[in-house]
């Protein structure tokens, strides 16, 4: 069998991760992830927003997956914290937000993902009130 067919197992775990949250009624591109590259470090990719100000995130999720198993197309999310406003550290993370920005990668570049709870895409920011 040609290395070619055969499917690396970032793309069988993102396979079964999606298959179980559109059971659950959710939409594929609400599973947020990390990829982690061989060395073991998160990958982190480049976008820009609305306001044409860069950002990067290494949280993502899929919009489709190549056949042959080795090639995904990801959406970039963008990480905010409790007030809105954008963080850089995923310990400050309160928020993912969805964007139009994608790229394709190749899944054998990568050793591990780490799955996050759908709740966290487009989370409601909470209502702080003043004290009087």
């Amino acid at each position: 069998m040609s290395s070619s067919t055969l499917k690396s197992s970032i793309y069988e775990q993102m396979e079964k991760s999606l298959q179980k949250h559109e059971q659950l009624g959710h939409k594929k591109d609400t599973v947020p992830f990390l990829l982690y590259t061989k060395k073991g470090k998160a990958f982190w990719a480049r976008g820009m927003d609305d306001m044409h100000d860069w950002f990067f995130s290494p949280f993502f999720t899929v919009k489709s997956l190549n056949k042959d198993g080795n090639c995904a197309v990801l959406a970039i999310l963008e990480p905010v914290g409790m007030d809105g406003c954008r963080v850089e550290k995923v310990e400050e993370v309160f928020s993912l937000l969805k964007t139009n920005i994608c790229l394709t990668v190749d899944l054998t570049c990568f050793c591990a993902i780490q799955s996050f709870s759908s709740k966290l895409v487009e989370r409601s920011f909470p209502i702080i009130e003043q004290k009087k």
